[in-house]
């Protein structure tokens, strides 16, 4: 446990990325249980720190709450939960695509 105490940054870095992954894996979770889960969790870190009960046990809270930050970020930031995205069309309706040159080629 204390090797970890010199690397704050490290934990937190990695919770961080821990909630992004999980993301990743097509774990969905609707936001109002996203908001729901991280109030809870805020209200159980904060009575464990004013009792102070147990620093591992307010740390882990802390870290899940982290967790819960990247895995919001990752699913707020998505494109593909945008309704106008190409992965809502069907295949069948798309015959071709269009675009905007916005430089002259480099040649």
């Amino acid at each position: 446990m204390y090797l970890w105490n010199n690397y704050p940054f490290l934990r937190y870095l990695l919770s961080l990325i821990l909630g992004i992954w999980i993301y990743d894996f097509h774990l969905e979770i609707a936001s109002y249980s996203i908001l729901s889960i991280f109030s809870g969790l805020a209200i159980l870190y904060f009575w464990l720190v004013v009792r102070k009960y147990s620093l591992f046990f307010s740390g882990i809270t802390g870290l899940l709450m982290i967790s819960l930050i990247g895995y919001g970020m990752a699913y707020y930031t998505n494109e593909r939960k945008d309704v106008d995205h190409l992965s809502h069309v069907d295949i069948q309706e798309i015959s071709s695509f269009s675009g905007w040159i916005v430089e002259d080629p480099i040649e």
